[in-house]
């Protein structure tokens, strides 16, 4: 058997105006294989100046969740250096899971105003 993850998330809104208006999308129990057992967990302070990532020895990422723990300011994820912005954060947001596709396989991040902790988890696939 090979390593194996598991993708789950959710999205979903409800109107103030109407709370009978309710909009969600949601997906569960999408299965992948990992072909090798290469895996990043990380607590990453990110400065206002973009950075990379930190991969370790994760050398071709797949599946990716990232977590802005800062209490006040937001982080911007980038396809890498120089790169498209693909994703922002605020204080206590998330992004993902994600699969990150060939053009973010160096992906760097950028805080705005002051140097945020965030958390990650990327597994190679």
């Amino acid at each position: 058997m090979a390593d194996e993850i598991e993708v789950s998330g959710s999205l979903q809104y409800t109107d103030s105006n109407d709370p009978e208006v309710v909009e969600m999308l949601a997906f569960a129990g999408i299965k992948a294989d990992v072909t090798t057992a290469k895996f990043i967990k990380g607590k990453q302070s990110i400065g206002t100046s973009e950075e990379a990532i930190a991969l370790g020895e994760c050398t071709s990422p797949g599946w990716a969740i990232f977590r802005n723990i800062d209490p006040t300011n937001y982080i911007e994820i980038k396809t890498g250096t120089s790169g498209t912005i693909f994703a922002k954060m605020l204080h206590g947001e998330g992004c993902g899971p994600i699969r990150l596709g060939s053009g973010a396989q160096a992906p760097y991040a950028i805080a705005n105003t002051a140097a945020c902790m965030m958390h990650y988890l990327i597994i190679q696939t």
